[in-house]
């Protein structure tokens, strides 16, 4: 009876021992698993704080920095952040290193400039042009005649003095106030360096003033 007994108690005691080692070998592949999981914390902690995943070129900061000036007519632009556009009008007269005079425009987004040679050079309209004498008396008479006469109302007429003292145009134009006293005297001033002055006026008093009547712009 005390043999049964003993024996009773060995198998209990290499069952529990059993069970024991199985638990504790059971919880070693799992932990495994659950530390390897796709999406496990540890990955997305491994990013460096404040990351955006931005690329560092190097290179220049373009909202600072700004485009480059507009590249001459044919060229390519060739700058980091890209050449500015340019309009048009906006035209300015300059002078090489002899001396000579130079147009300079932007037609079509690019710089173009334009030999003057012997003649010189005028903004007109917001267009650098060169001078030469029929060249400057065309475009002197498209300032002060026809269309430049036109109006709706008095005040869009105004008196402005002529080139007549370098032989360019008259004494006075009674125009609009698209026609301004600065491309007048820009013409005359082009129109001598080209060399074309031919005599000088004795003008009588200036108008009072003028109006606009039927469209025209007229002396009060």
């Amino acid at each position: 009876m005390r043999t049964l007994r003993l024996a009773s108690l060995a198998l209990f005691v290499m069952l529990s021992g059993g069970l024991g080692i199985a638990c504790s070998d059971d919880s070693t592949p799992a932990d495994a698993a659950r530390d390897s999981a796709p999406g496990d914390s540890a990955t997305a902690d491994s990013a460096a704080p404040g990351d955006t995943g931005t690329v560092d070129t190097g290179g220049p900061d373009c909202s600072l920095v700004g485009c480059a000036s507009p590249p001459a007519c044919g060229a390519t632009c060739d700058a980091v952040c890209g050449c500015c556009s340019c309009g048009p009008t906006g035209g300015t007269c300059g002078t090489d290193s002899d001396g000579a005079a130079v147009a300079t425009n932007c037609p079509t987004g690019c710089y173009q400039q334009t030999s003057c040679g012997d003649t010189g050079c005028a903004v007109v309209s917001g267009v650098a042009v060169c001078g030469s004498c029929g060249t400057t008396e065309l475009i002197y008479e498209g300032l002060t005649t026809g269309s430049a006469q036109d109006c709706t109302i008095d005040t869009d007429c105004h008196v402005l003095s002529g080139q007549c003292s370098v032989g360019l145009g008259g004494c006075y134009h009674i125009v609009n106030t698209d026609t301004t006293h600065d491309q007048i005297a820009a013409l005359g001033a082009m129109y001598t360096a080209a060399s074309c002055t031919s005599g000088v006026c004795d003008c009588a008093a200036p108008p009072d003033g003028a109006r606009c009547d039927a469209g025209t712009c007229v002396a009060m």
